[in-house]
Order: structure tokens, then sequence, then C-alpha cells
């Protein structure tokens, strides 16, 4: 017998979205194609979720802030690892990835990564901009490609022949110190946040990622 999720608002325009019918369980809804609830004209699915149901883009570059679009393509196109799903995670509402990409970048067009790393502490004071990497690569513009290359060699030394480690961005202030970044958007816990806080510390190599100016 044929089933059909809850129907729900769009959050955009308020159009009612009915669920298309499915039998047994319902499906992944981790694409806009699969989404058995979509808006058109909002080119938005809503996952397929009985309760809470998250928000799906069908294009991910509309789930970051128009002033971050710009080069996006590239930087995804770029990642070491997993190029290819990664559209598909940056697509969600609840994207940790799309969530780096807007904050990192934003502050990175304006001039502000030194600032503020300085002023939350997370180094010494550095006083000039750092070398911006997302997802394993030089941020989009970068000239120079020596971070990525070290980056590539202590994975290398560290075994990672046939899967990288990957965070989601790091800022390299060259022989001050490298920061490297891995955001969640569930609420800490005592625990978690102990565990999974960013810092030069949770990468022991981290600190052997200092490229010479």
């Amino acid at each position: 017998m044929d089933k059909l999720l809850k129907t729900i608002n769009c959050p955009y325009c308020e159009t009612p979205l009915e669920s298309q019918p499915y039998r047994g369980k319902a499906p992944n809804g981790d694409t806009f194609a699969k989404c058995l609830r979509r808006c058109d004209s909002c080119q938005i699915g809503l996952s397929n979720a009985q309760g809470n149901p998250k928000i799906i883009h069908a294009d991910f570059r509309s789930n970051v802030p128009v002033q971050v679009r710009a080069d996006l393509d590239e930087a995804v196109s770029r990642a070491v690892t997993a190029s290819s799903s990664k559209p598909r995670q940056l697509a969600s509402e609840s994207s940790e990835d799309a969530l780096t990409w807007t904050v990192v970048r934003y502050l990175e067009q304006e001039g502000r990564l030194a600032a503020v790393v300085s002023h939350l502490e997370l180094l010494p004071k550095v006083d000039e901009e750092p070398v911006v990497l997302f997802w394993g690569s030089e941020s989009p513009g970068t000239k120079s490609n020596a971070a990525s290359a070290r980056l590539t060699e202590i994975a290398r030394d560290l075994g990672e022949t046939k899967k990288r480690t990957e965070p989601d961005a790091i800022l390299d202030f060259g022989l001050v110190g490298s920061y490297s970044s891995k955001p969640s958007l569930e609420a800490p816990t005592k625990t978690s946040l102990k565990r999974t806080r960013p810092g030069i510390s949770m990468w022991p190599a981290a600190r052997r990622l200092r490229v010479p100016n």
C-alpha cells in the first residue's frame, strides 16, 4: 500500500508540499531529487524524515549567502577527498561544510582572519593574514600551492595513502603556526566539547604544516 509523508508548507513561499507516494520505508532524502516533498518554485526539498525534516537545496550554492557564492564551485572541485559528494553535503541546511565556507571565506575576503584568531587567542598574536585551505586545497585565488603540498607530505607520513584526512579549513600563518577546524552544528556537551574543540593540538602533525615566507 502506498504511503505519504505529512504535508508541510514550504518554509520560503508557504505553499503546501504534498508527499509523493512511496512503499515500505521512505527513501533517503539527502538530495533534492530524492526528496518526496519538493517546491519547484523555490528549488528546495524537505528531507524524508517523519519529524523535523531538513531543507535540501537543488543547487548547493543556494545554501550559502550570495556574498560568498563566488568561487565555491572551484573550491569544491579542488577538495582533496570526496569532491563528488561535496555538493550533496553542501546542499543540506545542516551542512558543516556550508557553515565553514560561509564564515571562513567571508572573514578571508574581509581580511579579518588574523584579527579573529588573535582575539580568540587561538594562536599567539598574528598580524598577517593566513593562507587558507578549504578541504585540503588552497582557497581560490591563492597563487602558491606550497601549503597543500606540505599537507600531502604530512598525510603520506601518517600512512594516509588511499583515504586522506580532510580538515574543513586550515589557516596557515607560516612560522607562527596553523589552525585547523572541524565545526559541529550540534549543541556541545561536556564530553564532546573537550573531544571536538578545534585547534592545533587535535592533530599531532599540525605544527609541521609550516611554509616559509
